[in-house]
């Protein structure tokens, strides 16, 4: 498949995307540029190392500037910090071009996307024929995950 008919297909699930999805998409982004990066330092080529976690952190950016106070303030100020986390380990893995950043980075990261995508499930099975929302917002992704 070539760039321009890849970026359209993600662009059209993006907007055809439920809430739900498009924050499961984001992790995912997340998760394959840290992986991409990694990879990228391993073999030591330093620009594609920055660009690919330049593209996680402003993925994790979105996240966090997404984020509603109305979901609770302990719960609010708990994902802040774990978002910050995030984006300072992969700031630390392209300064540093240290592996461990960009595993402590995904392990939450990847932990975090298991734990929305379980809380997803159980909200689909308790209301199956729609969704309620409950944080009143409508948060817009301004970021692609293609960068």
């Amino acid at each position: 498949m070539n760039t321009d008919k890849t970026r359209t297909y993600i662009e059209t699930q993006a907007k055809t995307a439920t809430k739900e999805q498009l924050l499961l998409m984001l992790y995912d982004g997340a998760c394959r540029f840290a992986q991409l990066g990694r990879e990228s330092m391993r073999q030591g080529r330093i620009e594609d190392t920055f660009n690919y976690f330049k593209r996680a952190q402003r993925i994790v950016t979105e996240l966090l500037c997404s984020l509603d106070k109305r979901i609770g303030e302990e719960i609010y100020a708990n994902l802040v910090n774990l978002y910050k986390f995030i984006y300072f380990r992969l700031v630390e893995a392209s300064l540093k071009k240290e592996e461990r950043y960009v595993d402590e980075a995904l392990e939450v990261l990847l932990h975090l996307r298991q734990t929305w995508k379980m809380a997803i499930e159980k909200r689909q099975k308790e209301s199956p024929n729609g969704h309620e929302d409950t944080t009143g917002s409508k948060a817009e992704c301004a970021i692609s995950v293609q960068g």
